[in-house]
């Protein structure tokens, strides 16, 4: 998706990038994406790597990383991308748990570096009316924001179904995106929050992509903050969170338990498994 959005915006003549080098421990899949942003950008084709640590060392002159990989990849992707200076765009969710958000985040200020999380739900225009509505007082003072998921199946098998790669079901997967709308619409961070979950069968957009990476791109050259910067995507992740974190310890969680560790009980075997301290 990252790609077509990034072929979108040459198409549209915004391009104020380029793409010099593709990373993935698989050599075809990474010759696949640089094959793409050759063909839409001309010009010399970007470089094919399977460690990053090399990619970095090889172009010192890279501004910015962007990080589409397993949720247990993010923070270790992310910290290496800017301990060396770099930008970087990442995936949402922005970490597999709130103890790697916060390397992450650390890392960032430490480093000077802009951080943006890859949110586009946002970006749709109908989402935008809706923010400009309640802003507005349109629809009088909202008291409920329902979603409800019934489309979702668990379709091929893959990393996405074990809890140490994504961290999570479609609570954090997909959840995260209507936790950020929820925050952008009602301009409102949530104080507690409290769920029961059970298991039923237990098992181990391109145009707003396109307007969400010239956001970044901008961002980069202007300097300015980037839209859902590090703490928004990590705020929308914690209320994610706190729904395994309630499930988990059987009672209502607040947001700032979750924010400063404090509750890790669904998290903690992660964190242990992925060394995450």
């Amino acid at each position: 998706a990252h790609m077509r959005g990034y072929q979108e915006l040459w198409s549209k003549g915004i391009k104020a990038f380029d793409i010099v080098a593709a990373c993935d421990i698989d050599a075809s899949r990474a010759e696949e994406r640089a094959t793409q942003a050759h063909e839409f950008q001309g010009g010399t084709k970007p470089a094919v790597y399977t460690e990053v640590e090399e990619m970095l060392s090889k172009h010192s002159d890279l501004d910015c990383v962007d990080i589409c990989a397993l949720h247990s990849a993010h923070h270790t992707l992310a910290v290496t991308a800017l301990e060396a200076g770099k930008h970087v765009i990442i995936e949402k969710p922005l970490g597999i748990t709130m103890r790697a958000c916060k390397l992450i985040l650390d890392a960032a200020e430490k480093n000077g570096c802009i951080l943006s999380v890859a949110e586009n739900y946002r970006l749709d225009r109908l989402q935008r009316a809706r923010r400009w509505a309640v802003r507005q007082g349109r629809i009088g003072d909202p008291r409920m924001f329902f979603w409800i998921e019934v489309s979702e199946g668990l379709g091929k098998w893959s990393w996405r179904n074990f809890k140490m790669d994504a961290g999570g079901g479609w609570v954090l997967d997909g959840g995260v995106h209507f936790t950020d709308l929820m925050r952008f619409i009602l301009d409102a961070e949530a104080e507690e929050v409290y769920a029961i979950n059970k298991a039923y069968e237990p098992c181990g957009i391109e145009d707003t992509v396109a307007i969400e990476l010239k956001y970044f791109a901008d961002a980069i050259m202007t300097g300015d903050k980037p839209e859902v910067d590090g703490i928004e995507g990590m705020k929308s992740e914690a209320i994610c969170m706190a729904i395994y974190e309630s499930g988990w310890h059987g009672r209502p969680v607040t947001l700032a338990e979750i924010e400063s560790c404090e509750l890790e009980g669904y998290q903690g075997e992660i964190n242990d498994k992925l060394g995450i301290a």
